[in-house]
C-alpha cells in the first residue's frame, strides 16, 4: 500500500515538472509574440507616416503641376487677346510678366467673360433693346423708331421680340388683334418685322379715321409719323430752304406729293384689314 502510493506520488511530481516546464515554455512564447507584435505595430505606424508623407507630397506636386499648367494656358489665352479684351485683361499680363500669383483658370475666365459682356456690340444692343422696352410708349409710332433699330442687332429670338411688341400694343390694338386672331389667325405675322408693321398698319388705319372727318394738323402730322415709322422714312425734310418763293413753292409741292404716294401706298398695304375691323365702331 506504501509502495503504491510513492508511486503515485513520483508520478504526480513528474507530471507536475512536466507542467511547470510547458507553462515556462508558453511564458517565454508569449513574451516573444508581444514583442514581435509590438514590432509589426511599430512597422505598421512607421509605414502610415511613410505613405501619408509620400501622399502628401503626391498631392503637393499635383497641385503644383496643375497651378503651372493653368499659369501656361492663361499666359497663351492672354497673348492672343487683342484690342479692349486685351487692355481690360492687362492686370494678367503685368501680373505674368513679373511672375505674381495669378490666380485660378476658373478666375481668369470669369473675369475674361465680364470682359466680352462689356464689349460684346449684341450684349450693348441687348441692354439698350431691354431699357427701351421697358418704357411704356404712348404709341406704337414712337416705340418702333428706335425698337426697329436696336432688334436686328439684339441676338433677340423673334418670339422673345414678338413678346416685347405686343407689351407695347395699346388697347386698340390688342382688339383689334384679337379678333384677326379669331377670325383668321394665320393673318398674325410670326416674324417680329411682320408682327410690328401689322400692330403700326392698325394704329395707322385708326388714325386715318380719327382724321377722316376732323382733319388736324396735330392728327396728320401723327399720321405721316406712323406711315415714315412703318416704312422706316425719315418725316424729317432733307430739302434746303430756298430764299426764292418759286422754288420754296416747288419744295412744298414735291413733299405734298410725296406724303400723298405715302398715304396711298399705305391704304394699299392696310385694305385688307377692313375686312376684320368693318364690324368695328372707332369713336372720334
Amino acid at each position: 500500500m506504501a509502495v503504491e502510493t510513492q508511486d503515485q506520488l513520483k508520478t504526480a511530481r513528474a507530471q507536475i515538472g512536466t507542467l511547470s516546464a510547458n507553462a515556462e515554455r508558453l511564458a517565454r512564447s508569449n513574451t516573444t509574440l508581444a514583442a514581435e507584435a509590438q514590432a509589426i505595430c511599430k512597422d505598421f505606424e512607421d509605414y502610415k507616416v511613410e505613405v501619408k508623407g509620400q501622399t502628401d507630397a503626391l498631392y503637393a506636386s499635383m497641385v503644383a503641376l496643375k497651378e503651372a499648367q493653368e499659369k501656361t494656358t492663361t499666359y497663351i489665352a492672354n497673348a492672343h487677346l487683342e484690342g479692349g479684351a486685351a487692355l481690360y485683361m492687362k492686370e494678367y499680363a503685368i501680373k505674368l510678366s513679373s511672375g505674381q500669383p495669378i490666380g485660378t483658370w476658373a478666375e481668369y475666365t470669369r473675369k475674361l467673360e465680364m470682359a466680352y459682356k462689356m464689349l460684346d456690340p449684341k450684349r450693348t444692343t441687348q441692354a439698350q433693346l431691354d431699357v427701351h422696352c421697358a418704357i411704356h410708349h404712348k404709341t406704337m409710332i414712337t416705340f418702333a423708331e428706335n425698337f426697329r433699330a436696336y432688334a436686328p442687332e439684339s441676338g433677340y429670338s423673334d418670339e422673345d421680340l414678338i413678346v416685347k411688341i405686343s407689351e407695347q400694343r395699346s388697347s386698340h390694338i390688342q382688339m383689334v388683334m384679337s379678333v384677326t386672331e379669331t377670325l383668321d389667325p394665320g393673318k398674325i405675322p410670326m416674324d417680329w418685322m411682320g408682327y410690328l408693321e401689322f400692330c403700326l398698319e392698325i394704329e395707322i388705319k385708326h388714325l386715318q379715321q380719327l382724321s377722316g372727318s376732323k382733319p388736324t394738323g396735330q392728327t396728320t402730322g401723327t399720321l405721316e409719323q406712323a406711315i415714315a415709322a412703318l416704312r422706316g422714312m425719315s418725316t424729317t425734310s432733307t430739302t434746303p430752304p430756298s430764299s426764292k418763293g418759286k422754288g420754296k413753292a416747288k419744295g412744298t409741292d414735291a413733299a405734298s406729293t410725296a406724303s400723298a404716294s405715302t398715304v396711298k401706298d399705305t391704304n394699299a398695304r392696310i385694305i385688307e384689314m377692313d375686312k376684320f375691323s368693318e364690324d368695328f365702331q372707332y369713336e372720334v
